[in-house]
């Protein structure tokens, strides 16, 4: 996957901690004021206020995707049970964002904590990539000892407007030619909804092979997901001589659907009929 750059690298070529201005896409609307950041501790809680399911659900996301990355616990809290000496994120439903989209969100930051605002769940989750593109480059690191790490969110208090300008933020995966599997397509899809890409082109049968089951023809993955050889890069007269093979279970593709669409992807498949089809015509000549 030599086209993907992990969140990691990306963030290793920045300074220790993204600032507002650094976020991608660019939001549409930042000021900056001056004083000190907000900063996560082990104190800090996420304060919902709002009762709305879906917005509920999108803070257990966050909670789960702060905590992985900070180590830090942050509990679920309501507005009666924030604690009083701490930085805290509270999410707060908005209608008057309403009219900039459903994803459309506003952060305020200030040394008493983070606001997240939106009037639709998805604008949470917008809100909480934005955080994320914001923390010192270790959030990135599973492994590294962050105990000692100062959670500041970006460099200085900031108030954030954003929204999209294209309502159509695409990627194409192209897996006839070569597969990858559930966990890379995981990982790209965690790419994608960090930078607040929103469709995945999910290109499953070609020529080259059929990826994609289909229970009542089950050759066309058996026999069609498997071709005797490749074309050397570079040279499409010459062939590498190695066997190639691999298909998704129908489980698979449920469970990479629902993946993406937690984090507000929508997944379109291509199966190409009639053209492009070798893959399906080796499977079912007749």
């Amino acid at each position: 996957m030599k086209f993907l750059i992990p969140a990691l690298v990306l963030s290793a070529c920045l300074p220790a901690a993204f600032s507002q201005e650094q976020i991608i896409p660019k939001p549409a609307e930042i000021t900056v004021f001056h004083g000190k950041p907000a900063q996560l501790t082990p104190a800090s809680a996420i304060i919902t206020a709002t009762q709305d399911k879906a917005f509920l659900n999108r803070a257990r996301q966050l909670q789960q995707m702060l905590g992985e990355g900070t180590g830090l616990p942050l509990p679920l809290k309501t507005p009666g049970e924030a604690p009083e000496n701490a930085a805290c994120i509270i999410i707060k439903k908005d209608p008057a964002l309403a009219a900039k989209g459903e994803e459309a969100y506003s952060i305020q930051s200030s040394p008493r904590g983070i606001i997240l605002s939106a009037a639709h769940a998805k604008g949470i989750f917008y809100a909480g990539q934005s955080l994320i593109q914001m923390m010192p480059v270790i959030f990135h690191d599973r492994k590294a000892d962050k105990s000692a790490v100062q959670w500041n969110i970006s460099g200085a208090p900031f108030n954030m407007v954003d929204y999209p300008r294209f309502s159509w933020r695409a990627l194409m995966i192209d897996e006839a030619r070569h597969f990858f599997g559930e966990k890379a397509i995981k990982q790209i899809i965690d790419q994608m909804a960090l930078l607040k890409m929103n469709i995945l082109h999910w290109h499953l049968t070609d020529d080259q092979g059929w990826r994609l089951p289909i229970a009542k023809y089950p050759r066309l993955t058996a026999v069609g997901g498997t071709r005797a050889q490749s074309p050397v890069i570079g040279s499409r007269n010459k062939a590498d001589g190695t066997p190639y093979s691999g298909h998704y279970t129908a489980d698979e593709i449920r469970e990479v659907v629902q993946y993406a669409k937690d984090r507000g992807i929508t997944v379109i498949p291509e199966v190409e009929l009639p053209g492009h089809a070798s893959a399906a015509i080796a499977a079912y000549p007749e």
